[in-house]
């Protein structure tokens, strides 16, 4: 009998460890979210947020273009077609153009939400907001970048035509290194994104 109720003691023994454990941990985490602070985030950081979206999308968007173009006048400079090189180049030159206006933009935008990053909490969500920045930052120097090669592109292919330079080699490097630049533009505007929503759903 004395064995039995030592065993029946153990065992609830046991049982009220395994609640108490569990109360104690269910406990831990629901104080652990109570006590989590809220997100606050300024107004004028979120429509700052708002217009570097836009002007960041038509960046991206004139820099797909830019993707294709290069390809195509990659096709035309390989078969010797210069002229035709030198036409699609300076379309392009044009249609980019407005990049650097809209990267201005978005540098102004990116100081706005800078200035609001002390009134972001908390920490963790200024953290997000700032490697969002820093995202969008990195987007406008390799959009000026790309934009800054285009134009070079062009005076290549307009020495190539007016005085037949030997240009091949400086084409196929500069077109390379456009089409890079793109592609860092293009991952930095996804990166800047998703940071940008995890913010949203902190």
């Amino acid at each position: 009998m004395e064995r039995l109720l030592q065993k029946f003691y153990r065992r609830r023994k046991a049982i009220l460890i395994t609640v108490a454990v569990v109360v104690i941990f269910g406990y831990t985490i629901w104080s652990s979210v109570a006590s989590r602070e809220a997100l606050s985030v300024p107004e004028t950081f979120w429509e700052s947020k708002r217009e570097s979206v836009t002007a960041a999308e038509e960046i991206a968007a004139a820099s797909r273009d830019v993707s294709e173009n290069m390809r195509k006048i990659k096709e035309l400079e390989s078969a010797g077609r210069y002229l035709e090189a030198l036409k699609l180049i300076r379309e392009e030159a044009a249609k980019v153009s407005g990049v650097r206006e809209k990267s201005a933009s978005l540098l102004g935008e990116l100081s706005n939400m800078t200035k609001g990053l002390p009134d972001v909490k908390p920490e963790g969500a200024r953290a997000l907001a700032l490697e969002a920045i820093n995202y969008q930052i990195g987007l406008v120097d390799h959009a000026i970048a790309y934009n800054n090669g285009l134009e070079y592109i062009l005076r290549l292919l307009t020495a190539k035509v007016l005085y037949n330079d030997d240009v091949k080699k400086q084409l196929d490097e500069k077109i390379e290194g456009v089409n890079e630049e793109v592609r860092v533009v293009l991952d930095l505007n996804i990166k800047f994104n998703e940071a940008i929503q995890k913010l949203e759903n902190y």
